[in-house]
């Protein structure tokens, strides 16, 4: 893969297939950003199951990305042959997964349709004239593909920071207070000392304060069944990585290791790697944790009360 020097480039990584050979980037650059596949299948044999089923595999992961995608490469295969069955079987995979094939002009010296431009529906491309092959017997595709910046919404969240100068100072504020130095008597008239001293400790000590939050737009699967189940991952590691009760722990590393963590749909792997990457936490504390906690099976059962 070449590319600009104005671009900015970082490797996706991608597992090794056996059927074809691929390189996957994310190229980036002011006011453009993609993710660019090259891919090669050797000529010397024929499409078989296992490469449909490995190029599958490819595209499921391609499509937990949010960026505009573009495929290129040599897949030896006559797309544009409509009673070649390989063809038919590829097109059949895209249109499953929402791409579009671009090159309909032939590319090989033996005017077949072998080197292709593959993209999302919703981009849009423009293939130019292809020109008859020169110094190889393939041709040279050019396509000129607009990747824009998504337009990035905005949102004003209020959202409380707790600036802590210590539960010391919290303490003694609260010590000071009128609702310790000279509480009520009247039960309604106390309940309304509680809330405004508290109030008026907490705004010292945690102030509200406003953020404006930037929104992106998500992929298509992640959708609000993913969204809470990423809070509740996010809620039980909080619990689980801080409190030194052992059944919170043990719950946290339950939660992490169950096999329908995301749904099915997500096409992701529920190991541990992946699901820390997407709960945002890819730190080796939690990794760290979780090795240390003793198996689920040798947990003595506790009581809530000895708990």
């Amino acid at each position: 893969m070449y590319y600009e020097s104005s671009l900015h480039a970082r490797t996706i990584q991608l597992p090794v297939f056996s059927t074809f050979e691929v390189i996957a980037a994310f190229l980036h650059r002011a006011g453009f950003y993609a993710i660019v596949v090259v891919v090669y299948r050797p000529g010397s044999c024929n499409a078989t199951q296992s490469f449909f089923d490995d190029f599958c595999d490819l595209l499921q992961r391609l499509s937990t990305l949010s960026a505009p995608l573009m495929i290129a490469g040599d897949f030896n295969i006559h797309v544009d042959d409509a009673t070649d069955i390989h063809a038919s079987k590829l097109s059949d995979i895209l249109s499953c997964h929402s791409l579009h094939q671009h090159v309909y002009s032939p590319t090989h010296v033996h005017r077949h349709t072998l080197d292709l431009v593959i993209t999302r529906d919703d981009q849009s491309v423009a293939v130019l004239p292809v020109d008859p092959p020169l110094l190889s017997d393939h041709a040279f595709v050019v396509a000129d593909c607009s990747c824009p910046l998504p337009p990035s919404t905005t949102s004003t969240a209020c959202r409380q920071v707790r600036n802590w100068r210590g539960l010391d100072a919290f303490d003694a504020d609260l010590q000071q207070s009128n609702l310790f130095q000279a509480p009520p008597l009247d039960p309604e008239t106390a309940f309304r000392c509680y809330d405004q001293t508290l109030h008026h400790i907490l705004h010292q000590h945690a102030p509200l304060v406003t953020k404006r939050v930037s929104l992106r737009q998500s992929v298509a699967w992640y959708d609000s069944e993913c969204h809470a189940m990423k809070r509740a991952s996010i809620s039980s590691a909080a619990i689980g990585l801080q409190s030194e009760c052992l059944a919170h722990a043990v719950s946290y590393k339950g939660n992490c290791s169950k096999p329908n963590f995301y749904p099915t749909g997500c096409q992701l792997t529920t190991n541990v790697s992946v699901i820390h990457m997407h709960c945002g936490r890819p730190s080796t504390t939690c990794y760290n944790r979780r090795r240390s906690l003793p198996p689920t099976s040798s947990v003595p059962k506790t009581s809530p009360s000895s708990s």
